[in-house]
This record gives structure tokens, sequence and C-alpha cells, in this order.
């Protein structure tokens, strides 16, 4: 026996690790599913194969739209899912400021005139975000991170 139902979905178009990523909301399952916005591990703006800047502020923006949403369950195609609306409204929130963190302290030096070798010397996560495991260097360290947006509103 074969069943059919209908599921209504919604579409955010969200930067993850390209600009065309999707998230889709299942409001009737309390889910989210999107490509690669909460990969666990500090996210590559500036590619490592050289391919164009990666603005941060759309990962930010995209993974806002999903904690604004606060699913009770957040699956993505990398890694387990978080079930529960706190965990992963928790999760979100620490990905995202870890994120956003970076990126304006890297705005910050290069407006105070710093160059990249300063810039990594002295940019680092807080304390409360340094050991997460959701934004664990394992694809790129965080000075690359702040390299890269050097190079990408620099030259």
């Amino acid at each position: 026996m074969i069943r059919l139902f209908r599921l209504n979905a919604q579409f955010f178009h969200i930067v993850a690790d390209t600009d065309d990523s999707l998230a889709v909301w299942f409001p009737e399952l309390d889910m989210i599913l999107h490509n690669a916005a909460m990969m666990r591990v500090f996210h590559p703006f500036y590619t490592l194969r050289g391919d164009f800047y990666r603005n941060p502020e759309g990962a930010i923006q995209g993974i806002d739209i999903m904690r604004n949403i606060k699913p009770e369950y957040l699956v993505g195609c990398h890694g387990a899912p978080f079930i529960g609306r706190e965990k992963a409204y928790q999760a979100m929130t620490r990905v995202r400021d870890g994120y956003a963190f970076v990126y304006q302290q890297s705005v910050r030096a290069i407006n105070q005139g710093r160059t990249p070798d300063q810039m990594v010397k002295a940019i680092q996560l807080p304390d409360h975000l340094k050991n997460d495991p959701l934004l664990y260097e394992g694809y790129i360290r965080i000075q690359y991170a702040v390299r890269g947006f050097y190079r990408g509103m620099v030259g």
C-alpha cells in the first residue's frame, strides 16, 4: 500500500558552503532541512580552492533566519541533526556568534589599518566559544578566516 501525503514547505535562500544554498522549513514536522549552514566546523569563508570571496554576512543572516523559526529539528547534510528546540537554537546561536565575532573584529582591525599579520595575532574567539565543538578548526584555522576576510575586503 502506498500512502501519499502532503507537506507544506517554505524555502529560504541562505548562504552556506555556496551562495546558492537553501533552507527548507517544514512546519508540520517542526523541522528545517539545510545544506551546510551548520557544519560543526568553523566555516571557510575564503575557500581553499581559490573560489570567490564568501561574505560572511550572508551566512550569519542565513543562520538568523533559521534561529528566528526555532525548529524542534535542525537537519543538515553534514553531521548529526540537532534535536530539541533549545538545543538547536543554542547551537545556531553559538555558531552565528562565532562567525560574527571573527568577521566584526576583522572589519574593525582593517578600519584601524592593521596588517593581516597583526590581525591574526589579535583576533581569537572569546573564551566561551574558543573550545566549542561546533566551531572546531578542523577544516580551517581562525587565522585563515581572518586573512581571507582581509583579502576579500581589501584585496
